[in-house]
Parts: C-alpha cells; sequence; structure tokens
C-alpha cells in the first residue's frame, strides 16, 4: 500500500431521496461498496478549488444516488478550507464548510469513482499517471461542463449517470476541437488557483466554478429524469 493510499478517508458526502445510504446502484459500474455513483473532484492542496466545487455540486445534486469526495494532487491533509474560500461558500452560496478536512489523491479514490473532475490539465495528468484506465470518467471541470452543454444542446438524451460520462467521452474530441478553432488555447479547460491572491481573484474562481457546477448538475439530473 502507497503512503497516499494509507491517508486517512473521511466520511464522503451522500444524497439520497429515501435517506438510505445503501441503496442497490442499477446505472453504474464501478461497483462501489456504497451503492452510489461515485464523484470526485480534484485540485492541488484540496483546501479552495475542489472542496468548493464539492460542495457545489453535492447541493446541486441532493436527492440524487450519488456519493461526492474530494482530494489534492499535494493535499494539505487534515486542513480545513482555505478562510476566504469558506467565508464564500457560506456567504454567497449557503455552503457549509466546515467539516471539510483536506486529503491526498490515491489511486484508490480514482479507481472508485464513477466521474473525477479536476481543475486543470495538470491535475488531470496527475490522475491518469496515478490510474491511466481512468481516462474515460476523467476530465477538467469546465470541460465536463462545456461537454455537458453540448450534450443538452443536441438533445443526446443520455438515461442514466454513467451512460452521461460514456457519451461525454464520445464527445471530448469534438468539444476540445471545436474550442480550439474558437482560439481558446487550452485556458479555458482550467480553473486558476487562488490561493495566496487577491479576494477578487477568490470572487472570480468562485463564479467559474459556480458556472460549471451548474450546468454540470443540471445535465446530470436530466439524465437521471430519462424515461
Amino acid at each position: 500500500m502507497s503512503a497516499e493510499d494509507a491517508t486517512p478517508e473521511r466520511p464522503r458526502r451522500s444524497f439520497l431521496a429515501s435517506g438510505n445510504p445503501f441503496v442497490k446502484r442499477a446505472d453504474t459500474t464501478r461497483g462501489q461498496a456504497t451503492g452510489l455513483f461515485g464523484m470526485l473532484t480534484v485540485c492541488t492542496g484540496n483546501i479552495c478549488r475542489s472542496p468548493l466545487a464539492e460542495l457545489m455540486l453535492a447541493d446541486r445534486l441532493r436527492g440524487l444516488p450519488v456519493e461526492l469526495g474530494s482530494a489534492g494532487t499535494y493535499g494539505m491533509v487534515g486542513e480545513g478550507v482555505e478562510p476566504t474560500v469558506a467565508e464564500i461558500a457560506s456567504r454567497r452560496f449557503g455552503l457549509d464548510p466546515t467539516s471539510h478536512r483536506a486529503r491526498r489523491l490515491s489511486e484508490r479514490q480514482l479507481r472508485d469513482a464513477d466521474l473525477i473532475l479536476v481543475l486543470t490539465e495538470r491535475h488531470l495528468t496527475r490522475a491518469l499517471d496515478l490510474v491511466p484506465a481512468a481516462v474515460g470518467r476523467t476530465f477538467t471541470l469546465t470541460e465536463y461542463a462545456r461537454i455537458s452543454r453540448a450534450l443538452d444542446a443536441a438533445d443526446a438524451d443520455p438515461r442514466s449517470l454513467s451512460q452521461h460520462v460514456e457519451l461525454a467521452g464520445r464527445l471530448r474530441g469534438a468539444v476540445r476541437s471545436q474550442a480550439a478553432q474558437e482560439s481558446r488555447g487550452s485556458a479555458w479547460l482550467d480553473v486558476a488557483d487562488p490561493m495566496g491572491k487577491s479576494r477578487e481573484v477568490h470572487e472570480v474562481v468562485a463564479d467559474e466554478i459556480d458556472a460549471a457546477t451548474r450546468a454540470i448538475a443540471t445535465s446530470l439530473r436530466a439524465a437521471t429524469q430519462a424515461p
């Protein structure tokens, strides 16, 4: 077992309309012991961007058979959410970050997750260095948001959470090609690290994560409601 795999796990947030955390998962293939569709957000220290994304997604996916977690490629293990991020989460979005404790990204977390949303391409590279087989379910947050909007616009009609991820993987190349044609470069794939930056930078980053998680949550929720 690696040192990263030995990092203590904190309980992940799960949200079910039934309130039963052990319902059988019928629409995913990872087979986690919890029976839930596992989502993992990843940044560097796991105290700014990824916990904010985790909290927003958890709030917006409430009632669905989804389990949320987050981690950092160089996780500041045991630390709480950075104070400015915590204040923004509470004041602007009504979220409670007080229970968060940072953890370091591990192979086990990546193997268990059905959808991995990283904050930059560097995080994506690190995740795939650890678990290359996760390539089909690992995206940057803004990339998956753009793909989600494209799926919605195309009336692709995924009929489950796992099918949403599968269709997103198929659409990834087209979305990246379109972005390149629009001269976006690769900056659109990343959400910048606000650590140590001004409050204004923190607010901008929060806006980016807010917009991306809204698009993702709306599309994922629609997938669970397909006939």
